[in-house]
């Protein structure tokens, strides 16, 4: 097949490394030209079934790789009774548990083991990486302890961090106060940041930032990629897609930006932020692109905008 592209750009087909699963997806990302994203393990049995489908050529959507459940911080009140043996949440309250549950999720097709938090032993965290690996998967987490952080995790064996969770929790100050992601950054120790930086690179982690997510409004490209934002949600076919509940949240996330002296203060922690990405890029590290995409992000259009932020 010849295609005329005089006047257009070839661009490989575009990865979004953090999903999580909405049946709304599917013909929004390759819209964008994602051809290819991952679902951290919320879509339970259905994420199965919209997975082969796609590979089949039954429906439309980028190729998917899903975790189809995560392992969740235990909370009686969450468990209702009627959860399936493929919930998206998994509570295993033992290693005995934890082993069963992979088992069984890796046998049904998952492409990945996810730790949805740091509250996990590391023993329980290490045993998941290496039963994984041992099938020629990765093993994904959110490390931000108190039992495994950042460097837990990486001396466990995972292989990739959501959110870089427990990033800035490892490279604040001593004595430092605050609350959010770019406070701890506009209060970086460079030492800190370096040593992470170098057991990053040592085991081989791959960090999944999200910089959207701790950074809306911060970006020198927000101006550009609000307007696109609104064009987007100008157009009935885009609208149709989204319950009303979505909008909502995408509106508030596009709307969370700070004024006056704490947005100064926030600014120089997404400065940090993103020198800490470049120095890690720098040393060999690997940094990818995800959008932490659900009801408060545009799927496909998210990976553009952390891809504005990496140029920057």
């Amino acid at each position: 097949e010849i295609i005329d592209a005089s006047g257009k750009w070839v661009l490989p087909g575009l990865w979004d490394a953090q999903s999580n699963y909405s049946t709304m997806w599917g013909e929004l990302f390759p819209y964008f030209g994602v051809t290819s994203y991952i679902d951290v393990g919320l879509g339970g049995e259905v994420s199965i079934a919209s997975r082969d489908a796609v590979n089949r050529g039954l429906q439309i959507g980028p190729r998917e790789f899903i975790g189809i459940a995560h392992f969740g911080r235990y909370n009686e009140s969450n468990i209702s009774g009627y959860e399936t043996l493929f919930d998206g949440w998994q509570y295993p309250r033992s290693l005995e548990e934890l082993q069963e549950a992979s088992h069984r999720l890796l046998d049904a097709g998952a492409d990945m083991l996810m730790f949805h938090d740091g509250s996990w032993p590391f023993e329980w965290v290490e045993w998941g990486c290496n039963e994984v690996h041992s099938r020629g998967k990765p093993c994904f987490q959110r490390s931000d302890g108190p039992n495994t952080g950042t460097v837990e995790a990486a001396r466990a064996g995972v292989d990739v961090v959501h959110h870089s969770r427990g990033v800035d929790l490892h490279i604040v100050r001593e004595g430092a106060e605050a609350r959010n992601t770019l406070e701890r950054f506009a209060q970086m120790d460079d030492a800190k940041a370096e040593e992470l930086i170098q057991i990053l690179v040592d085991e081989e982690v791959n960090l999944v930032p999200n910089i959207i997510n701790d950074a809306p409004g911060y970006p020198a490209d927000w101006p550009q990629m609000q307007d696109v934002y609104h064009e987007l949600f100008s157009n009935p076919a885009v609208l149709s897609y989204y319950q009303p509940a979505f909008l909502n949240r995408l509106r508030m996330t596009r709307a969370n930006t700070a004024t006056s002296e704490l947005r100064e203060q926030r600014m120089v922690g997404y400065q940090n932020l993103l020198r800490f990405y470049r120095d890690l890029d720098a040393a060999g590290g690997k940094v990818l692109i995800g959008g932490d995409t659900n009801g408060s992000k545009v799927p496909g259009s998210i990976v553009h905008e952390e891809m504005a932020i990496f140029r920057e």
